[in-house]
């Protein structure tokens, strides 16, 4: 399933199927991934392995060329804005996988 958060930063964000009705553990995802949440001791979180798989398919908003088409699921988000920003700022050459145990 892919998290459309209409940035276009220039990469494609899939999550695992369980987690796509739950847009705060996207959003919590999104904040682990830029540094901006620990959820080492949180109980606000699911029961089970969550991560979040970034694929660099183009640069900028004009993406949409460079981007194949997801036929498949998605869930539009809407990170906050220091979130948005964050994002903006990370790098990604190829694939990277934040995986994420989450413990109740």
């Amino acid at each position: 399933m892919i998290a459309d958060i209409g940035m276009g930063a220039g990469y494609l964000m899939f999550i695992p199927h369980h987690v796509g009705d739950q847009r705060r553990h996207i959003i919590q995802l999104l904040n682990v991934t830029c540094g901006r949440e620990d959820v080492s001791g949180s109980s606000d979180i699911m029961a089970h392995d969550a991560y979040l798989l970034m694929v660099r398919c183009g640069a900028g908003t004009d993406r949409q060329a460079e981007c194949p088409i997801w036929d498949g699921n998605s869930i539009q988000v809407e990170p906050t804005a220091e979130t948005a920003i964050a994002l903006s700022h990370i790098g990604v050459g190829g694939i990277l996988m934040i995986p994420l145990v989450l413990i109740k």
